[in-house]
């Protein structure tokens, strides 16, 4: 069962909406540059531009190019992982780098976008989606701990984090076996049919 849905996901059709899923995540990654380029400042632009131009952009334009590759199906998982990974671990960087820098709070909540992009957009299976929550929560577990950046409000983000992240996981899981499930009936009605096909030809 698990190699049909493996095989379903990752038709052709399917490899270039991962591609293009890609892409728009790219540019929307690009395109919020210039409205935190306007919150943030000016001391803090080089930083903020390392970050996302030599550290974001290289990475999500590799994930787009292994998308033209013939075994990409056989990686999909580690690389949406891989890549989401590198692309929060930069935000947390920036994060660390404002609040070092100038004492600037620079907003985490992208954290949560990334990973419900990863989770719903891109679908990744609930073991990976497992090692890649927990992984994303020690390094904003350690901004909040070790670096206390949001004061007073250190609590109180980390609890809308951890929910968000775990309330993802929960979706993620129950549309994983949502789809395994209609996978499986799709399974059993071409049987079926194949069956009724053969009782007719043999009453022919």
């Amino acid at each position: 069962m698990g190699k049909l849905i493996q095989n379903q996901v990752f038709s052709q059709k399917e490899i270039k909406q991962t591609r293009l899923l890609g892409l728009a995540g790219t540019v929307l990654i690009l395109s919020f540059m210039f409205f935190d380029l306007q919150l943030l400042p000016v001391s803090l632009h080089q930083v903020y531009l390392e970050s996302r131009l030599f550290m974001q952009a290289p990475v999500c334009a590799l994930f787009i190019g292994l998308t033209f590759t013939p075994f990409y199906s056989k990686i999909h998982q580690q690389v949406v992982c891989g890549t989401i990974l590198v692309i929060i671990y930069a935000n947390y960087w920036i994060i660390l780098q404002c609040w070092e820098l100038q004492s600037f709070t620079f907003p985490y909540e992208g954290t949560v976008a990334y990973c419900l992009f990863a989770l719903f957009v891109f679908r990744i299976k609930f073991t990976y989606a497992v090692f890649f929550v927990v992984v994303t929560l020690i390094g904003f577990t350690y901004l909040m701990v070790f670096q206390s950046i949001y004061g007073d409000r250190n609590t109180v983000n980390f609890g809308f984090v951890l929910s968000s992240l775990l309330i993802g996981l929960i979706g993620g899981y129950q549309l994983e076996s949502f789809l395994s499930k209609l996978a499986e009936v799709n399974n059993q009605l071409a049987h079926l049919s194949q069956i009724d096909q053969y009782f007719k030809s043999r009453h022919l």
